[in-house]
C-alpha cells in the first residue's frame, strides 16, 4: 500500500475545486491559503481551511446577489417556491409565471346572494393561485372589484356590461405582484368601456379634458393602504423576477405622485404645467382612497349604498399594509393573505413579520363562527372551521394563554 504525502493530498484537492466560483475579493484571501496550507498545514487540516474560505466566499456572494437588503426573509425566499412556480423556471434561472391560457380561464361563478348584495368570483385566476372576487349592490347596480388579478380582465368587462353594472372602485388587500399584476388592465379596460356608454353625440366621452383621462380611468377609484408604498415602489422588480415583461415598464396609478396632489392640479390651471407622460394636463383621482392605518369600528367602514357597510381592517403582517373588509350584515369577510384554508399568511417575504401576524389573527375573536371567510387564495371556509382545524390559528391562542407576551408566527408554506 502505498501512502500520499500531505502535499501529494493537498494538490489532488486543490485540482478538484478549481472550478469553484470565487468572488474578486477573496482571490487574495483564497489564493494565500491554497499556498498557506499547501506547505504548512497538515493533510488533516486542509479540508477544514477549504471549508471556512468557501463558507465565507459563498456568504458573501449571496449577500451581494440579493435584490432586497440581506435577512431572513431574502435569503430564505429562494428556496421557498412552490412547485407550481418551480415548473416554469429553469435550473439555475428564476421561476417565471405567464399569463394563464386563455382555454383554461374558469367561468365566473355567483358565490353568495342576499336581498342586497351579490357576490360574484373566480378561482384560480392566474398563474398564482389567486381568487377574484366582485361584489354587487343589487339595488344600486354599482359593484367593486377585490383585488385586481385576474389575467383576462375583459371577462369581468363583459360581465358588468352584460349585467348593467358600473364599477366604482377596486379594493386592495395588499400590493404583491399576485393582487396587482393586471391593475392597468382592469382599469383601462373597465374605464375605457364604462366611458364609452356616455358618450355623447359627437363623439367625445363625459370627460374633463383639463383634469381628466379619456379612457375614463380616473373614475375608477382606487382603495388601497398607504403602508403598501414599498411593494409599490417595487413593482417592476417584481414583475421582472416573475418574467412578466408586459406589465413591468406600467407605471402604477399609486406611483404617478404629482396626479394625487390638488395642488398639481391648481398649478396646472395656472400656469399650464402638462404632464409628460400622459401627454395633456394632469388630472387629479378625486375617486382614490387612502386607507389608515388607525382603523376602528366607528369610522373605518365604506357606504357600498343601500344601507350595505362595508368595514376596512388593517391586519399587518403579511404585508405592512394589509386591510382586510368585512361585511358584517352579510357575513362575508375577505381576508386578502391573512387567513386561508388551514393556513395563514407567510412572512418569509420582505416587510412582513410574525410577530404582527399573530396579533392580526386576533382580530377575528369578535366575529361569529358563520362568518364566510373569503381568503385570495384557495378555498373558501369559515371562521368556526378555521378555529376548530387550524392549527396555526390555534398555536396563536395557545401561545396567549401561558403567558407568552409576544407571540410570533413561524415560518410556514403558504401563498405570495
Amino acid at each position: 500500500m502505498t501512502s500520499l504525502s500531505p502535499g501529494a493530498c493537498t494538490q489532488t484537492h486543490t485540482h478538484t475545486h478549481t472550478h469553484t466560483h470565487t468572488p474578486r475579493l477573496f482571490l487574495p484571501f483564497f489564493c494565500f491559503f491554497s499556498h498557506f496550507h499547501t506547505y504548512v498545514l497538515p493533510s488533516f487540516l486542509c479540508v477544514d481551511v477549504w471549508f471556512l474560505t468557501a463558507t465565507v466566499a459563498m456568504r458573501f456572494t449571496v449577500g451581494s446577489r440579493c435584490g432586497y437588503s440581506p435577512n431572513l426573509t431574502s435569503l430564505t425566499n429562494q428556496f421557498n417556491r412552490s412547485e407550481r412556480l418551480r415548473k416554469w423556471g429553469s435550473v439555475g434561472s428564476s421561476p417565471g409565471v405567464p399569463r394563464i391560457p386563455r382555454l383554461e380561464a374558469k367561468s365566473i361563478a355567483i358565490l353568495h346572494e342576499s336581498p342586497k348584495v351579490l357576490l360574484a368570483g373566480r378561482n384560480h385566476c392566474n398563474n398564482f393561485d389567486s381568487n377574484q372576487y366582485m361584489l354587487i349592490n343589487k339595488a344600486t347596480k354599482q359593484c367593486m372589484l377585490i383585488d385586481a388579478a385576474d389575467d383576462w380582465p375583459d371577462d369581468w368587462a363583459a360581465f358588468i356590461a352584460s349585467s348593467s353594472l358600473r364599477l366604482t372602485n377596486i379594493f386592495l388587500t395588499h400590493c404583491h405582484i399576485d393582487n396587482i399584476i393586471n391593475l392597468n388592465a382592469f382599469l383601462s379596460i373597465c374605464g375605457r368601456q364604462q366611458q364609452e356608454e356616455k358618450m355623447d353625440g359627437e363623439g367625445r366621452g363625459d370627460v374633463d379634458w383639463e383634469n381628466g383621462e379619456s379612457d375614463g380611468s380616473e373614475k375608477i377609484g382606487l382603495i388601497w393602504c398607504a403602508a403598501e408604498e414599498c411593494w409599490v415602489q417595487n413593482f417592476g422588480r417584481a414583475c421582472e423576477r416573475y418574467r412578466r415583461f408586459e406589465e413591468m415598464h406600467l407605471t402604477l396609478p399609486m406611483m404617478r405622485r404629482n396626479l394625487y396632489t390638488p395642488r398639481h392640479v391648481k398649478d396646472t390651471a395656472t400656469f399650464g404645467l402638462s404632464d409628460p407622460g400622459n401627454g395633456r394636463n394632469g388630472y387629479f383621482r378625486r375617486k382614490d382612497m387612502l386607507l389608515s392605518t388607525a382603523t376602528n369600528r366607528a369610522s373605518s367602514f365604506i357606504d357600498f349604498g343601500d344601507g350595505v357597510l362595508l368595514y376596512y381592517i388593517f391586519s399587518p403582517g403579511h404585508s405592512p399594509g394589509h386591510m382586510m373588509l368585512h361585511a358584517p350584515t352579510e357575513k362575508l369577510l375577505f381576508t386578502g393573505d391573512l387567513l386561508f384554508y388551514s393556513k395563514v399568511g407567510r412572512v418569509d417575504l420582505p416587510w412582513a413579520t410574525g410577530a404582527r401576524l399573530a396579533e392580526s389573527l386576533r382580530l377575528f375573536e369578535a366575529m361569529p363562527d358563520n362568518t364566510v371567510v373569503l381568503p385570495g387564495h384557495g378555498r373558501m371556509t369559515t371562521l368556526g372551521r378555521e378555529r376548530r382545524e387550524n392549527r396555526a390559528l390555534q398555536q396563536c391562542y395557545q401561545r396567549q394563554e401561558i403567558g407568552q407576551q409576544e407571540v410570533s408566527v413561524g415560518f410556514n408554506e403558504g401563498y405570495l
